[in-house]
């Protein structure tokens, strides 16, 4: 009866606590409440606050854009023509003292930093052509370049590529160019440009004395050049055509070393042609490759006939018994 008694008074006072702590809660909630309410319902002055940050808007806002504007022109990046001539201006804005000159300069530095970041073929094209408008042209041909090693299949790049190489009074460089475009892709401008070129290269030739065809020396100058060209040509899109009149105008030259290179390049390109190992025996003959040659033409007999080859390959061996 004791223990019923103790377990009651036990139970009382559980409750109880349980009482406290409900209540306690409650009271806490209520004041939580309250404190909410009171900072909702506050009389804070936002009206003046939302005034004076229009007052500061409208401060900026009336403040003079010089740096935007610049800044805005920067922006876009020009749009290709072939030739255009600068023209000078003089920024409108509230400080006169600004002119062009720093724009351009602004403009220039710009566009490099954009690229230096982050390579594009637009940025390349546009600091190209500020370099072509500056009469730069050196410079131009480098970004025409770049931008040319990032997309190869748009034809602004070879159009500033050889509108400099004319300025530079490179027509036959800015002619090939145009012309390794061609044979991979079509545009109507470049050939424009290219058939603008060679009629102004016909008309030159038929101008100049037919005396200068005769001059040795100019004749040579002339292949050297010719063979520089070609050479690029090659490197640039690997051709039998380009490898065949490279091999022909080292023969012309008399540099038969260079002719059986050359001729090796064009037996690679068309290993069933007779043509370049006919070239390869008839130059390593004159430069005493003697066996290295008869090697090379016998590797053509093996799967092919041609009285010329057996021909080349007795002199071949005549010389080598001397």
């Amino acid at each position: 009866m004791h223990n019923v008694k103790f377990l009651e008074k036990e139970w009382s006072k559980l409750n109880f606590k349980r009482f406290i702590v409900k209540f306690g809660l409650i009271i806490f909630t209520i004041l939580i409440a309250s404190v909410i309410l009171t900072l909702v319902f506050s009389n804070i002055d936002f009206n003046s606050f939302y005034e004076e940050k229009k007052i500061e808007e409208k401060i900026i806002i009336d403040e003079p854009k010089i740096e935007e504007d610049i800044e805005e022109e920067i922006v876009q990046p020009p749009i290709y023509k072939n030739i255009i001539e600068e023209e000078e201006k003089v920024i409108e804005s509230k400080n006169p003292i600004i002119s062009i000159s720093k724009t351009k300069k602004d403009f220039l530095t710009t566009l490099k930093d954009k690229y230096n970041k982050s390579p594009d073929y637009m940025s390349a094209i546009a600091i190209a052509e500020e370099f072509y408008k500056k009469d730069s042209y050196k410079e131009s041909l480098i970004w025409s370049i770049r931008a040319n090693e990032i997309d190869d299949t748009k034809d602004e790049s070879w159009l500033i590529f050889a509108n400099s190489k004319i300025k530079l009074n490179k027509k036959i460089e800015a002619i090939n160019a145009l012309k390794i475009y061609l044979s991979k892709n079509s545009s109507n401008r470049i050939e424009e440009l290219l058939n603008k070129l060679q009629k102004d290269i016909k008309l030159k030739q038929k101008i100049e004395p037919k005396e200068r065809e005769f001059n040795k020396k100019e004749s040579k100058k002339e292949l050297l050049s010719k063979i520089k060209i070609l050479k690029k040509a090659y490197y640039a899109y690997p051709s039998a055509r380009d490898a065949l009149n490279l091999t022909k105008n080292y023969i012309k030259i008399e540099n038969y070393k260079n002719c059986t290179f050359w001729a090796e390049k064009l037996i690679k390109i068309l290993p069933h042609d007779e043509s370049g190992y006919l070239y390869y025996g008839t130059c390593g003959l004159k430069v005493r490759y003697l066996t290295k040659s008869i090697n090379k033409l016998k590797q053509y007999l093996k799967d092919h006939k041609s009285e010329k080859i057996n021909s080349l390959i007795k002199k071949l061996e005549k010389a080598k018994r001397k």
